[in-house]
């Protein structure tokens, strides 16, 4: 595959995404270094090489499917992350491919960071910082998977707080605040959010940025019944409550009776 034509390598590419989308032995033989490389190979180009832009991208997506459907098995995670040219592929699809390219590398990335050690070398790509430039573009086609990967890489055990600082140094609350402020992806954008909202820096952002306004319009006029949105909702409230405690004065809506135990204690706290 990697000395054929682009018009070859790119059938080939199609085949191997079919057979590692359907065959799980398929996906097996992709547990090692060598076998990632060849992959990946034929989309080491110049981004000022002279090609067929249409075949390359096809080329693109069929490979990056492929890195997906192959970070699907857990024994194949670290093997895949490590290998050198895998991340900033993923991290060029995230910037130049299609929509569908751009919601597998993000699925691709949301595989690969639930293995703790895949977090930082996923973090160091920059690809945090492109998830969250395609949030602020909003495209539906591609929002579930990068809501999803940026859940997974600010979620982290073992450098929770670096990484979670890092992603508001790179404008997360921003951009999503201004999403939820639209009542766009709502579902999507606020368990991030959540992850985020206990860190000084983030609830200090998001207190200028007039949020807890915000969560309570959208709360009153939503009339959301729904347990995990109440959840958020309470849980953002509270963090930025407890940040400016001797500024603020909040007022939550009536919901006494609905929601988790843990999140109406929350809501009467704030009050």
């Amino acid at each position: 595959m990697m000395s054929s034509s682009l018009s070859d390598q790119t059938r080939y590419a199609k085949t191997l995404r079919q057979l590692t989308k359907q065959c799980r032995q398929c996906r097996d033989l992709f547990g090692n270094d060598e076998a990632v490389s060849k992959l990946i190979k034929p989309l080491d180009v110049p981004d000022n090489a002279c090609l067929d832009l249409d075949l390359y991208l096809d080329l693109q997506l069929d490979i990056i499917t492929t890195v997906f459907n192959i970070s699907v098995p857990k024994g194949n995670r670290k093997v895949v992350a490590e290998n050198l040219r895998v991340i900033p592929a993923l991290v060029k699809a995230l910037r130049t491919g299609t929509s569908q390219t751009k919601s597998n590398a993000a699925a691709a990335l949301f595989n690969l960071s639930k293995l703790d050690s895949n977090r930082t070398l996923i973090h160091e790509s920059g690809a945090l910082g492109l998830l969250i430039r395609l949030v602020g573009e909003g495209n539906s086609e591609t929002m579930t998977d990068v809501c999803k990967a940026m859940y997974m890489l600010c979620w982290d055990r073992a450098n929770t707080v670096a990484h979670r600082e890092k992603a508001v140094s790179v404008g997360a609350v921003r951009v999503i605040l201004r999403k939820v402020k639209n009542g766009d992806f709502l579902d999507l954008l606020l368990p991030v959010l959540t992850t985020l909202s206990s860190l000084p820096s983030a609830a200090e952002e998001m207190g200028k940025m007039d949020a807890v306004a915000c969560l309570l319009k959208i709360m009153m006029e939503s009339g959301d019944k729904n347990s995990n949105a109440l959840k958020s909702y309470a849980a953002i409230l509270f963090d930025i409550c407890s940040f400016y405690k001797k500024k603020l004065h909040a007022r939550t809506v009536p919901y006494p009776v609905w929601g988790t135990q843990k999140g109406r204690k929350k809501r009467h706290w704030i009050v």
